[in-house]
């Protein structure tokens, strides 16, 4: 789910007209594909889809909160390998 964040994310800010458009319906016919192993990846699955609606809002504060859950969502794998690697 953080790749498809990520994914959206560098669409929306690319120059390419209708790259957020298909990356859009791309994720849409993916995601019912995803079978989340646990609760936290259930509710980073809800996280993204949300954000993906709200993302095509007309409503910019709807829009610029699916951009910052989108970010959230992209790097939070990232924080946590950091995280695991990290000696206790």
């Amino acid at each position: 789910m953080e790749r498809i964040a990520g994914q959206i994310l560098t669409a929306r800010f690319s120059e390419r007209k209708g790259g957020l458009r298909s990356k859009l319906a791309h994720a849409r016919k993916i995601l019912p594909t995803i079978h989340p192993r646990d609760t936290f990846e259930q509710e980073k699955l809800e996280v993204l889809q949300g954000a993906m609606e709200f993302l095509e809002s007309p409503v910019i504060e709807r829009s610029q909160a699916a951009l910052q859950m989108l970010e959230q969502l992209a790097n939070s794998g990232e924080r946590l390998v950091i995280q695991l690697s990290r000696p206790a």
